[in-house]
């Protein structure tokens, strides 16, 4: 799996989603918001797997991202989350939505809605 990048018009601000190497697992690692500064880039915030993880009751992850709105710090993103506990002997389902994502304080203000399927690519709603 490889990385996701968005960068605005002005090329001032880049959101990165960033996997742990496929020998790793290819785990998500982090979404990260940075600004351009005197031509290199510094990031404004990260959230790390565990920041991501944080008040979720099963594993969850930032799947893909759709776009970034820096004036806004919001992101629409694809967020893949279990239904049960990793070593349920059930088994685990992961289920994919897409949700608009306050970058700044690491939480979510709109679900959209859910997928079909884990490649379902983001289509706006009326």
């Amino acid at each position: 799996m490889g990385n996701n990048e968005i960068i605005d018009e002005a090329g001032q601000n880049r959101l990165t989603l960033t996997y742990e190497p496929e020998g790793k697992g290819a785990n998500f690692a982090s979404l990260a918001w940075a600004v351009k500064k005197k031509g290199q880039w510094e990031n404004l915030v990260v959230i790390t797997r565990s920041d991501f993880q944080a008040g979720a009751k099963y594993r969850r992850w930032v799947s893909e991202v759709h776009n970034f709105a820096p004036s806004k710090g919001t992101a629409i993103i694809k967020v893949a989350e279990g239904d049960a506990p990793e070593r349920d002997p059930k088994g685990v389902h992961y289920h994919y939505s897409w949700r608009e994502w306050d970058l700044q304080k690491n939480r979510e203000l709109r679900f959209f809605y859910s997928c079909e399927n884990p490649f379902a690519k983001y289509v706006p709603t009326a």
